[in-house]
């Protein structure tokens, strides 16, 4: 998958501009892989993927879209043309797994992406997997070569902090003091849950605050960045750095 992801993103890219006379990117964004735990994580991305042409409104319905297997998981296209894995769906819904998946999938239209719950930039599943696959990658030691076992290491609370005061021109002692409402210091917050593999007690003693307290506090950033342009370039602008 990541070569041919890899020669769509450069290869066809040169042939399309050629051919069209453009210049430039033609794809959004870069490819990234993620894991995924999958109880039960699998299926609600799963519902994801299959609704996304009918959120961005290139069809009325998912399974209008004949670019994808949503057809095929509801059994009314049978082309044979690709090999698809349905087992792990059956498992999970039974007998009638077709139709309660379809009951699950159009459920799903105003549920928010199951993608603003990745860890790390490439975990999707519960704190036990995490800490699991954290594990994993620890005794791998600093010496593997593989770069996904590189990047889910992951940076330090210290790297989150100094990166906000120097985005914030602010000294680091005020982003870890106990200050309410205090912008740099939320968002220093909010990034040391998202991008570390620090476990919430951690990030609490390093923040001054209770374990409850760093889940509330990351709640409440998460709704507000749904709503705030800016604070969210802001947000950007700093992961980026780390």
């Amino acid at each position: 998958m990541s070569r041919f992801m890899h020669d769509l993103n450069t290869a066809y890219t040169v042939y399309y501009n050629k051919k069209q006379k453009r210049v430039g990117s033609l794809l959004q964004g870069r490819y990234k892989a993620i894991l995924v735990d999958k109880e039960p994580y699998l299926l609600e991305l799963s519902r994801y993927i299959h609704l996304n042409p009918a959120r961005a409104k290139v069809v009325l319905k998912a399974e209008e879209y004949q670019w994808s297997s949503y057809k095929d998981y509801l059994g009314i296209r049978q082309e044979g043309w690709i090999n698809i894995n349905y087992e792990w769906a059956k498992e999970r819904l039974g007998k009638y797994w077709r139709e309660r998946y379809k009951d699950f999938v159009e459920e799903g239209i105003d549920e928010p992406s199951p993608l603003e719950k990745v860890k790390a930039g490439m975990l999707l599943g519960s704190e036990a997997f995490v800490d699991n696959i954290k594990g994993k990658v620890s005794r791998q030691g600093a010496k593997t070569e593989v770069p996904s076992f590189k990047e889910l290491k992951g940076p330090t609370i210290d790297e989150v902090v100094r990166q906000t005061s120097r985005f914030f021109n602010i000294a680091e002692k005020d982003i870890l003091k106990k200050r309410r409402g205090f912008m740099p210091r939320k968002i220093a917050l909010y990034l040391s849950r998202k991008c570390t593999f620090e476990k919430i007690e951690t990030i609490g003693n390093r923040f001054n605050i209770g374990y409850a307290a760093v889940s509330k506090a990351t709640s409440r950033i998460e709704e507000e960045l749904r709503t705030e342009v800016e604070k969210n370039k802001i947000v950007g602008a700093i992961r980026e750095k780390i």
